[in-house]
C-alpha cells in the first residue's frame, strides 16, 4: 500500500505520453494526417504603452489565449492517480507557427510558442497563453495633428510552409481588455476596434487611436501662436530704444526651441505596407467588441466635426503667415521712412 502510494503518476503519464516512439514534436497532431489543426484565439489587452510617431511603433502590453486540440496526448485519468492535467515546454508538444508579421524588436513571442509553457489537458486540449510586451509598425498620420486619428495594424498568422493550420476567433470572447483600458493612456485614447476576416490562415486586427489634444495645444499651438504674435509687436518697439534687437533675437530663439521640442514626436506622414489591404474576396470589416452605440455615434460626430471645423495646425499656419505679412509691411514702411529722413537730411 505505501509502494502505490509513493507512485509519481504524473512521472508515469510524462513518460508515456512523450515517449519518442509515439510522440513527436515535429509532426502535426493529427492521427489523421490529411485533417488541418484548428488553433482557438483570444487576445487580451493589457496596457497602451504608447504610440511613437518617429520610430513608426506602436507599443502594447498584452496576452494571447491559443487553443487546439492534440489527438495523441490523451489519456484516462483515473489510470493515473485522477491526474487530469499536466505542464509541459512548447518543445515538448506540437506547437502552431503563430508569427505576427509586423512585429518589431519586443519581447512578445521573441522566441516563439516553443519558449512557452502550455497547460495539456486529458482530452488533448492544449492551451498557451503567452504574453508580454508587442511592438509593430504603425505609421501615424500627423496632417490633423494635433486632433488626428491614427490606425494601427496588427497582422497575425502562420507562414506559407504551415500549410495545415487553421486560425479561428474565440466565438464566446474574442478580445478582452480593451474596453476597460481605452482611457488608461495620457496622450491616446483607444477609440475603435475592427478585424477583418481570417482568410488563408492570416488575421488583421484594425486599433483606432485618438489623440488627445488638449496637451500639445497647451504646450505647442498656444506657444507658438504666442510667438508669432511677439514677433510682429517688434516692430512697435522705437528704434531709438535699442531693445528691437535684443527683443528679436529673443523671440527667434524660443522658435528654434519650440521647434526642437516638436521634433521629437512629429515626423513627416508615410505610408507603409499597413495601408496597403490584400485584396481579398472578403473585405468586410467587423467589430471586435460590441461598445455602446449611442456613445459611439456622438463621439464619432463630434470627432468628425472637430475634425472639420478646429484644425489647430492650419490656425497656427494662418497666424503664422498672418504675423509674417504685418511684419513684412511694418519692416518696409519703417525703411521707407528711414530713407525718407535720410534724403531730407542730406538735402538740408
Amino acid at each position: 500500500m505505501n509502494c502505490l502510494e509513493t507512485i509519481n503518476h504524473e512521472l508515469i503519464l510524462r513518460n508515456v505520453l512523450f515517449n519518442e516512439s509515439r510522440y513527436s514534436s515535429q509532426v502535426i497532431p493529427r492521427r489523421n494526417v490529411t485533417e488541418n489543426v484548428e488553433i482557438v484565439m483570444k487576445w487580451n489587452f493589457i496596457r497602451l504603452e504608447g504610440l511613437f510617431e518617429k520610430e513608426a511603433r506602436l507599443s502594447q502590453s498584452i496576452g494571447m489565449d491559443l487553443k487546439w486540440k492534440d489527438d495523441y496526448l490523451v489519456w484516462d485519468p483515473s489510470l493515473y492517480g485522477g491526474k487530469s492535467y499536466l505542464t509541459a515546454s512548447g518543445k515538448e508538444v506540437w506547437t502552431p507557427d503563430f508569427t505576427i508579421f509586423n512585429r518589431l524588436e519586443s519581447s512578445f513571442l521573441s522566441d516563439g510558442l516553443q519558449a512557452e509553457k502550455v497547460l495539456v489537458k486529458y482530452d488533448g486540449t492544449i492551451n498557451a497563453q503567452p504574453y508580454g510586451e508587442l511592438s509593430t509598425i504603425c505609421n501615424a498620420d500627423t496632417a490633423s495633428f494635433p486632433a488626428d486619428c491614427t490606425k494601427c495594424n496588427i497582422i497575425i498568422g502562420a507562414s506559407v510552409v504551415s500549410q495545415q493550420h487553421i486560425f479561428v476567433w474565440d466565438e464566446n470572447e474574442s478580445l478582452t481588455g480593451f474596453e476597460d483600458n481605452k482611457d488608461s493612456h495620457a496622450f491616446w485614447e483607444i477609440w475603435r476596434l475592427e478585424k477583418l476576416p481570417i482568410v488563408a490562415s492570416f488575421a488583421e486586427i484594425h486599433i483606432y487611436l485618438l489623440r488627445l489634444p488638449a496637451h500639445y495645444i497647451n504646450n505647442i499651438v498656444i506657444p507658438a501662436s504666442a510667438l508669432s504674435i511677439l514677433a510682429v509687436l517688434a516692430f512697435f518697439i522705437p528704434i531709438e530704444e535699442g531693445e528691437r534687437l535684443g527683443f528679436g533675437m529673443t523671440i527667434f530663439l524660443s522658435f528654434m526651441v519650440l521647434m526642437l521640442q516638436m521634433t521629437v514626436f512629429i515626423k513627416r506622414p508615410s505610408h507603409d505596407f499597413n495601408d496597403q489591404q490584400e485584396v481579398t474576396g472578403d473585405t468586410k470589416q467587423e467589430p471586435l467588441e460590441q461598445h455602446d452605440n449611442t456613445t459611439n455615434y456622438w463621439k464619432i460626430i463630434a470627432y468628425q466635426r472637430l475634425m472639420k471645423y478646429f484644425r489647430p495646425l492650419q490656425i497656427f499656419d494662418l497666424v503664422t503667415l498672418l504675423s509674417c505679412f504685418i511684419t513684412t509691411v511694418c519692416a518696409h514702411v519703417e525703411l521707407f521712412n528711414v530713407m525718407n529722413i535720410i534724403t531730407y537730411s542730406n538735402v538740408e
